[in-house]
């Protein structure tokens, strides 16, 4: 059902965030990311987690893990967000689910894609 999903990416540490055509952002986490456990075994996924709505007005999405995502407006605008509810989709920090959007920067609409760089949660980094 993924393609069903007009934006989907990766926050980092199993957690996949969808934007669906109505605009709706939604949180999924693959509990099994470490050791590739799928849909035969019970409790690989959670979710979805349905996060904030009137995500229309953007075009690009990308994360850099820790619940912090990047959305470009179709005016070129950079905005930050941050979703502050914990992975196991417990209460929220301060009881605020979400923050921002933040303007954080102009001039993206050109980029033709937009990614960020994953923190690496390894205890090893492989070489």
């Amino acid at each position: 059902g993924w393609a069903d999903f007009d934006h989907v990416f990766p926050g980092g540490d199993g957690i996949i965030y969808v934007v669906t055509r109505a605009g709706a952002l939604r949180r999924y986490t693959h509990v099994g990311y470490l050791d590739g456990r799928g849909l035969e075994s019970p409790g690989a996924w959670e979710g979805p987690i349905n996060i904030n709505t009137g995500w229309t007005g953007y075009q690009k999405f990308f994360s850099r893990g820790d619940g912090i995502i990047y959305a470009v407006a179709a005016n070129g605008e950079l905005f930050w967000f941050k979703d502050r509810v914990p992975r196991n989709g417990g209460r929220a920090a301060l009881g605020k689910p979400w923050h921002g959007p933040t303007k954080v920067d102009d001039g993206w609409g050109s980029f033709l894609k937009t990614f960020a760089l994953l923190p690496i949660s390894a205890p090893d980094v492989i070489r």
